[in-house]
């Protein structure tokens, strides 16, 4: 009996998965953007599923927090300056660790690849950790929604570390500020107001839609960078 409980979690996991892939190809498998795509994005996915556990862990302590207090005060606290932060930086982490390939260029269709990839892989390993927790009710609007809010969060940080070709530092803290506000003004407005869900998700999808446009872009003119002109890692 155990054997058929531990394979149907297998074919659940698997199912729950799927979706997750589906995204992954969608925006940055099938672009021309390097030059073996499953070396230069499943890496990354992998360690967006790997940086998700521990940020899950925060993240259920601090719903649980809020449903225990039903104060709006820690939902801003938790929003901002707990989840925000976490996730968008464990996000980067995977990226650090996962990309960067050395026999692939390092231009902004790349970078929004690789943030993508680690946004797409942290969504979907999130997603089955809120299906097993809070049940199947909530997985469509995750799938869906919280997927792209992942996305156009990390979008921002690599869309400003394309801007900032020079001087990927400097892109890289401008874009995870921006990114942190989005992401806790997401949070903290679903949560105390949650009509605004119809307003993020207009939002979420203008922003990925453009920043779709920027992996379409050419890439013949992006130069090849050496390991030492490699972008500036997370802190």
């Amino acid at each position: 009996m155990g054997n058929i409980t531990f394979i149907i979690f297998l074919k659940l996991l698997l199912l729950l998965l799927l979706p997750g892939l589906f995204w992954l190809y969608f925006f940055a498998g099938n672009k021309g953007i390097f030059n073996s795509t499953k070396r230069a994005l499943l890496p990354v996915f992998i360690m967006g599923i790997v940086v998700c556990v521990p940020a899950f862990a925060v993240e259920f302590f601090c719903v649980v927090l809020t449903r225990l207090t039903e104060n709006p005060l820690t939902v801003l606290i938790s929003s901002f300056f707990i989840i925000g932060p976490l996730e968008e930086y464990l996000k980067s982490l995977a990226v650090d660790v996962g990309g960067y390939n050395k026999n692939e260029k390092t231009g902004l269709p790349q970078l929004l690849a690789w943030y993508f990839a680690a946004a797409i892989g942290f969504a979907s390993i999130e997603n089955v950790l809120y299906y097993m927790a809070a049940g199947s009710h909530v997985f469509f609007f995750r799938m869906v929604l919280t997927t792209l809010a992942h996305i156009a969060c990390s979008g921002i940080i690599a869309f400003f570390m394309g801007i900032f070709e020079d001087k990927p530092g400097l892109g890289f803290a401008i874009g995870f500020f921006f990114a942190m506000i989005v992401h806790g003004g997401y949070d903290y407005s679903i949560n105390v107001w949650p009509v605004t869900i119809w307003g993020w998700m207009v939002f979420f999808i203008a922003w990925v839609c453009f920043l779709e446009t920027k992996l379409s872009q050419d890439h013949a003119s992006v130069p090849q960078r050496g390991p030492q002109s490699e972008p500036a890692r997370c802190i």
